[in-house]
């Protein structure tokens, strides 16, 4: 039998995303963007190293809490999140899958099949990207573009 921990976007506590396994730090960043942010997203603007930097600081020691004091810019802190995900010790979707998941590409039922083969933690990071990329297209007209 399959269980998935359904992990919304409301403010829940990092407790329960960490359970799930879903970095604090994907949580984190992933929760300022939709709380204040994935609108402002301007895929046109650089990114600054100083805010990658300013928010990996308030990452590691948790101050100031709410990023954005740490980083301006939402499109910084929305490619520190992407340069995390990729910077991770194994890829969301496992080596052992990365083929059959793209022959499944465009067929939904294909897919999940594939996701269904994911260790949970690696399910459920792959389950919270893609929510949090679909609330992101849903928010950001240039998202879609």
């Amino acid at each position: 039998m399959l269980h998935y921990c359904f992990i919304t976007f409301s403010p829940a506590p990092v407790i329960s995303a960490i359970m799930a396994g879903i970095p604090e730090s994907v949580f984190r960043i992933s929760e300022a963007l939709k709380q204040n942010g994935l609108e402002k997203i301007r895929f046109d603007d650089p990114s600054a190293h100083s805010e990658f930097i300013a928010l990996r600081n308030a990452l590691d020691t948790g101050k100031p809490r709410n990023l954005f004091e740490a980083c301006k810019s939402a499109f910084s802190m929305y490619d520190t999140l992407l340069t995390l995900i990729t910077s991770f010790k194994e890829s969301i979707i496992p080596p052992t899958s990365q083929t059959e998941c793209l022959r499944a590409a465009g067929d939904i039922m294909s897919c999940w099949s594939c996701v269904k083969k994911f260790p949970v933690e690696n399910r459920n990071m792959f389950i919270y990207f893609i929510g949090f990329v679909t609330e992101l297209m849903k928010r950001n007209s240039s998202a879609n573009s």
